[in-house]
């Protein structure tokens, strides 16, 4: 069982101090144990904390892989929220994105800076996820579970898409009460096919 009104850190803590050796993700042939998973997000957070304030929403454009988990954790981590950025949506939903959560910064690999130039999102302060995995892990700052995970933003059929706020506690309440009519156990595997604009990303990853 898991206290819904925890955060995902608090959650995911307990899963690394259960099945820390065993493979948390996959990816192309790759694979990162939980404890990897944990030290590579911690210290993307560093690298993060040390160049946005805290509780900022931080653009997250980084290919599905590894360093996509590992960056989405690493924002939360840092006590800032993500905003995926798909580089496939046309340029005007994503300056309204990138308008309507204020961003400043965005964690993005290259193929997808690319894009995100292209879509106008050029003065944007980048951060490749390795290059800020090369700080050293340091203690970060609790975050509450009422703290903000993350941004997405609704379709547009009705006019501009808006954003919802979705904060660390939700997230554990929608997993908890997904746990059992779905069958999971702690010993699962989800396979990550939804886009990260999506919740269904976030219940496969967790």
């Amino acid at each position: 069982m898991h206290d819904a009104a925890s955060s995902i850190l608090a959650r995911f803590a307990t899963v690394v101090a259960r099945f820390g050796d065993k493979a948390a993700v996959r990816f192309a042939g790759e694979a990162l144990s939980y404890r990897e998973l944990d030290d590579l997000s911690g210290r993307i957070a560093s690298g993060l904390s040390a160049r946005v304030p805290l509780g900022a929403c931080v653009g997250l454009a980084v290919a599905k892989g590894t360093r996509l988990i590992a960056a989405m954790l690493g924002v939360l981590k840092a006590g800032c929220a993500y905003v995926p950025l798909d580089t496939s949506y046309p340029a005007e939903r994503l300056q309204h994105f990138a308008a309507n959560c204020a961003l400043t910064a965005c964690i993005a690999d290259a193929g997808s800076r690319d894009g995100l130039a292209a879509a106008g999102l050029a003065h944007l302060q980048w951060f490749d996820p390795d290059d800020l995995a090369q700080s050293d892990a340091l203690l970060l700052a609790d975050v509450p579970p009422d703290m903000l995970a993350y941004v997405i933003h609704t379709s547009d059929s009705t006019g501009k898409p808006k954003g919802v706020l979705i904060e660390h506690h939700s997230v554990v309440r929608m997993i908890a009460g997904a746990a059992g009519p779905l069958g999971f156990a702690p010993e699962c595997v989800g396979t990550l096919i939804a886009s990260t604009n999506f919740d269904a990303s976030v219940l496969a990853g967790c």
